[in-house]
């Protein structure tokens, strides 16, 4: 006999239960890995959205105070009178000091 043949080869089969108890670790530890990358995904990209948010916010801040600036202008006097006389309109100044105070009562029954 030669060597070769007095050799004994141990093989082992790997069972159906061992191979899904290895996929699902293996799946499991994959998993397991990715969660992190996932949550950090996530977390960018809610933050690029905030931060997106947060300069919209101070654009509309920026156009509600020009807004606002231009009502406090067009209210002054100085535009009135200057659209006044743009479209012809007449100003007479009002006596206050001769102004009378009128209170109208109706008959309470």
């Amino acid at each position: 006999m030669t060597r070769r043949d007095t050799s004994i080869i141990h093989t082992k089969v790997i069972g159906r239960k061992e191979r899904l108890v290895v996929i699902s670790l293996i799946l499991f530890i994959f998993t397991f890995l990715l969660l992190p990358i996932y949550q950090a995904a996530t977390m960018r990209e809610l933050s690029l959205t905030l931060a997106g948010v947060k300069r919209e916010v101070v654009v509309l801040d920026e156009k509600e105070q020009l807004l606002r600036a231009y009502l406090a202008k067009s209210s002054t006097v100085d535009v009135a009178s200057q659209a006044a006389l743009e479209q012809d309109i007449p100003l007479q100044k009002i006596p206050f000091n001769k102004a009378k105070l009128v209170i109208i009562k109706e008959n309470q029954e």
